[in-house]
């Protein structure tokens, strides 16, 4: 079976930004579901997702920073987008840390950063990709003396 788009999730307890989001990554391609909750993401987490935008601040008893630390502990590969209405630098720090890909403060500007965050993303995933294979073809010349 072909997959002809990418999945996201978009984890968001404001309808506002969760809609504005969502619509940003229909138009980039992305199949989108919406989550009012880290609880409810997690339990429909599967490892064929290609993103995932998380709010910080969730409204919950564990932060968007807990449920990052889940999401890539089950799924380490799925880069994760992650939003916070602070612009501190630690909790920025703390993120990256933890595994997201990306940190974005929550504003009015946000949404408009999404397609680039996007390019970044996913260009980030073909060095990965070609940096493996390079150090493949390396392994597999000097193993037959080439």
């Amino acid at each position: 079976m072909v997959k002809l788009k990418k999945s996201a999730f978009v984890v968001d307890d404001d309808p506002l930004y969760a809609d504005s989001i969502s619509m940003q990554l229909e138009k980039s391609g992305y199949e989108v579901q919406c989550f009012e909750s880290g609880h409810r993401a997690l339990k429909e987490l599967y490892a064929s997702l290609d993103l995932i935008v998380l709010d910080h601040d969730l409204g919950e008893q564990q932060s968007g920073l807990q449920y990052l630390r889940k999401f890539k502990h089950t799924t380490p590969n799925v880069p994760v987008l992650f939003l916070s209405q602070t612009n501190n630098v630690a909790a920025a720090s703390q993120a990256l840390w933890s595994g997201a890909s990306f940190y974005i403060e929550k504003n009015d500007d946000c949404v408009g950063k999404i397609p680039g965050v996007l390019d970044y993303i996913n260009i980030g995933s073909k060095n990965k990709f070609q940096s493996a294979l390079m150090s493949f073809r390396k392994t597999i010349f000097s193993f037959y003396n080439f």
